[in-house]
């Protein structure tokens, strides 16, 4: 065998091998397992119903702590009933505005539980009342049997009758104090508002940073709700500011939020519209502070006149009184300190919450 044959069979087994090679079978790829989507979906729904997390987060509340509410645990025990008695008329009477009340004061409680909780709360207080008022007027007072129970009901009465008055107006406070923070808040957030479209931020993204922004309390609080019509409900813009131009307590928000989606439908200019807007919400805020500087020339002179001229004159004329002897009704001695220690104290706190009370927020 010569050379040139040896080097023919050396080259024939490497293509031999290098094609038995390429021809080995690859060892499979592992196959990534797909997640079920609709499993996926139940996942992300209980997580956001159970407790929000990610990208729902942003729709709760600060400050809102977790466990176990009254008003559901209310509703766990007598909401059948309450079922039943709400779809009476009488009672609907009673409760008829309670409801749009809930709804404005954003305090995240539906009306029935919230039915259940008046109901549940002024029971428990009768049958409380009634048992302890009873006994103190039958050990501690030494009333009769009958006098102590008659009583007894009369109190338990008037209290279950506060209880639910209580919780009642409670509601409509809230929709109070959240209408006054719109109210101071107004100037702020159509500035914000103002910006942030010039900018040409979308209308979706501009409601969320106005829903994140800070010192606008109230405002953002309607914002958010927007927001969550539009993330949770699945609504588009307009419709989601449209139901909260409906639900919201503040009149001047809603005709700024109506005015804002007419705008919008009817392809007008949205930047100089919240321009103007902004601009009217500051002079009405001037023209609230310059009322309220007004008027208080009006609590100076009462202030003058009852807390400074009226005691001194009072001091005098009790003064006299007590070295030439007599008086009505009281010594003059302790009518002066009935005066000094009770009426002036009095009189300056009164002023003073009736001012702050008036006061606007600036």
């Amino acid at each position: 065998m010569n050379l040139k044959e040896l080097l023919k069979k050396i080259s024939t087994a490497l293509k031999f091998w290098s094609k038995k090679k390429e021809e080995a079978p690859k060892p499979p790829k592992p196959r990534k397992e797909k997640k079920s989507r609709k499993l996926g979906d139940i996942f992300r729904a209980l997580k956001f119903w159970g407790k929000p997390k990610g990208k729902e987060e942003h729709l709760k509340p600060a400050g809102e702590k977790e466990g176990l509410k009254p008003w559901v645990f209310a509703y766990s025990i007598i909401g059948g009933k309450v079922d039943r008695l709400i779809s009476l008329p009488i009672i609907r009477g009673v409760f008829g505005g309670l409801e749009k009340t809930l709804t404005q004061s954003r305090l995240r409680i539906s009306f029935k539980a919230y039915v259940s909780l008046i109901i549940l709360s002024s029971t428990l207080a009768f049958l409380i009342t009634i048992f302890t008022s009873t006994a103190i007027f039958l050990q501690v007072l030494k009333m009769n049997l009958l006098g102590a129970i008659l009583f007894g009901v009369a109190t338990s009465i008037a209290m279950a009758a506060v209880t639910f008055l209580i919780l009642y107006i409670y509601p409509k406070q809230a929709a109070s104090r959240l209408k006054t923070k719109i109210e101071e808040n107004m100037p702020f957030g159509t500035s914000f508002m103002a910006v942030l479209s010039s900018a040409g931020l979308a209308p979706a993204k501009m409601f969320r940073a106005l829903m994140a922004a800070d010192g606008m309390e109230g405002f953002s609080d309607e914002a958010r709700i927007i927001v969550r019509n539009i993330d949770v409900f699945g609504q588009d813009v307009l419709t989601g500011v449209e139901n909260v131009s409906q639900e919201t307590v503040s009149k001047s928000l809603s005709n700024m939020l109506e005015g804002y989606i007419t705008t919008i439908r009817a392809g007008g200019d949205v930047q100089g519209y919240l321009a103007i807007q902004a601009r009217q919400s500051i002079e009405d805020k001037r023209l609230s502070i310059r009322r309220f500087i007004d008027s208080l020339t009006i609590i100076s002179e009462i202030y003058v006149t009852t807390v400074i001229v009226a005691p001194i004159i009072s001091a005098v004329i009790l003064s006299i009184m007590a070295v030439l002897g007599g008086g009505f009704m009281m010594d003059p001695l302790t009518l002066l300190y009935l005066m000094a220690f009770l009426f002036i104290p009095t009189a300056n706190v009164i002023l003073i919450l009736f001012v702050e009370m008036l006061s606007p927020k600036i």
